[in-house]
């Protein structure tokens, strides 16, 4: 099972035992979380990778003066430890077990655990994920609304899930498309920078300058005049580099469809692009020499740009 089903399959049943695997720590942690949640808010017994098989289960088998249900965590949990398990039978039916292994695949071993692999999410799985939770909160989310979530939070669940709960609470019992996540969604930097390149490559400075001063309220000068010059860089490469899509995104170290796009939407710039990415260049060795200041540098570089 992958963490994107765990969610329904609690809603039938809390398994005795649960594997957990994979790289991604915030889906390890949010199945623990639900899987308590199932349960109903147990006493939690915490045990690091110290903890041995004995132990273990000493701790499945307490009985807790405070609460009927107990999750008992063991953390970074190894294939050794799973072999000694073998086929080891949770008789407590108050108690769930919770095996967390570092482990990137699920382990070889072979034991009677349910298990959860955690490894980040592709944007396919995390689209039907964020438009399942709309649902289950009472919000329609449509598929371009929650395809834009995942876009604009770096396909990262983690950043997912916290702009969520301020989708669901704001849109309560409403419907959410492109224009509302546009409203409320917080964009992550580089989203930023993509829109205000766009302005200027649409030659719109007024909206430019507008979104400018917005990200210089919590982005660096320098940071955001680099990522100029890198946009400006990806289309002189894209527009004049005659290789296919792949080849020219593994040379400059991005996705291919990130030099599809721009040779699309930059397709207008193929005779000014040169000069542009040059000025870029130029502005960046004035800055490093003392004759510009950044700020002058970046203002520039956009009216050049919007001319």
């Amino acid at each position: 099972m992958e963490f994107s089903g765990l969610r329904v399959a609690l809603k039938t049943k809390v398994e005795p035992m649960y594997l957990l695997f994979g790289t991604d720590m915030f889906l390890v942690n949010k199945s623990v979380e639900l899987i308590s949640e199932a349960l109903g808010a147990p006493e939690i017994i915490r045990l690091d990778e110290s903890a041995g098989v004995d132990q273990i289960k000493a701790a499945t088998g307490s009985i807790s003066m405070f609460n009927e249900k107990t999750l008992v965590v063991v953390q970074g949990v190894t294939d050794k430890l799973l072999k000694e398990f073998g086929t080891y039978n949770l008789s407590n039916p108050n108690c769930a077990l919770v095996l967390i292994s570092s482990s990137e695949k699920a382990p070889a071993a072979k034991i009677n655990a349910t298990p959860v692999g955690c490894n980040p999410l592709g944007v396919s799985v995390l689209v039907q994920l964020i438009v399942r939770q709309g649902k289950e909160s009472g919000v329609e989310i449509t598929a371009d609304g929650a395809t834009l979530i995942a876009k604009y939070c770096k396909n990262d669940y983690a950043i997912i899930n916290n702009e969520l709960k301020k989708i669901l609470a704001f849109y309560d019992g409403g419907r959410v498309c492109v224009k509302e996540v546009e409203a409320l969604i917080t964009k992550y930097e580089e989203h930023i920078i993509f829109d205000l390149s766009n302005a200027i490559l649409k030659k719109d400075l007024v909206k430019a300058d507008e979104i400018y001063q917005i990200i210089k309220q919590t982005s660096d000068d320098y940071a955001i005049f680099g990522m100029l010059q890198s946009t400006f860089r990806r289309l002189y490469f894209a527009l004049t580099a005659k290789g296919a899509q792949e080849e020219v995104g593994k040379t400059l170290g991005v996705n291919p469809y990130a030099i599809l796009y721009a040779r699309r939407d930059g397709k207008h710039l193929a005779g000014g692009i040169a000069e542009l990415y040059g000025l870029a260049i130029d502005l960046e060795y004035q800055i490093k020499s003392g004759k510009i200041g950044i700020e002058s540098a970046t203002t520039l570089l956009m009216m050049e740009a919007c001319k």
